[in-house]
């Protein structure tokens, strides 16, 4: 670090909600700890343009209906997310969607990509995850009364 300069540290978290309700966002605490080491090419330019692309799906075939991508991307002003569903096409340009999957009689394993880019500079950065979705009119049978 050089004595004088400003830095800018992003810290990345998720926009979660306790089941998924606005009213109960999930919170918590970060600690953050930094340390500083001299390197010889401490002179070298900053580089002010990033995108990060990384995200976790998630889906309980007992529960949801649809799967939740979290984002764990880059957040801010300039920052554009294109999701691919891996499915009919299908694309969305929200930071953290949900998406339903075709009730299928077995389960389906699709190809979900997440695009971020960095607009103010066009950097671009790629996260590509599988989702395997069980369908839960499959299992309709186990909850049916006699």
């Amino acid at each position: 670090m050089m004595p004088g300069s400003s830095y800018y540290i992003q810290i990345f978290t998720p926009k979660y909600y306790l089941n998924n309700n606005p009213s109960y966002p999930t919170t918590g605490t970060i600690t953050l700890n930094i340390n500083s080491i001299s390197h010889l090419d401490s002179c070298a330019p900053v580089n002010n343009c990033i995108s990060n692309a990384n995200f976790l799906p998630q889906f309980d075939c007992n529960t949801d209906d649809s799967a939740v991508f979290v984002n764990y991307s880059t957040y801010g002003t300039n920052i554009a997310y294109l999701w691919d569903f891996g499915y009919n096409n299908d694309t969305s340009t929200l930071m953290t969607p949900k998406y339903r999957y075709p009730a299928l009689s077995v389960p389906a394993t699709y190809s979900v990509k997440l695009r971020v880019i960095n607009t103010g500079c066009t950097d671009t950065s790629f996260s590509i995850q599988n989702i395997t979705i069980v369908n839960i009119l499959s299992w309709s049978h186990l909850f049916m009364a006699e």
